[in-house]
């Protein structure tokens, strides 16, 4: 089972694996606009690891 924490760490894994592959940012799997709390947030964690990956930075 997974918990609200490890889902987050997995996006953030996720989104800067993205970032370093060269991805859009665009290709972010989760909705930042969901009723679920736990998307918004894994959307958000996904964002904050790509801007990690990526030198370019992007704007909120």
């Amino acid at each position: 089972m997974s918990t609200p924490t490890s889902l987050s760490l997995a996006a953030l894994r996720a989104g800067k694996a993205a970032a370093e592959r060269g991805d859009r940012s665009t290709t972010c799997p989760h909705d930042p606009t969901s009723d679920d709390v736990a998307e918004r947030v894994q959307a958000k964690m996904w964002r904050r690891g790509y801007a990690e990956g990526n030198p370019v930075q992007l704007s909120e």
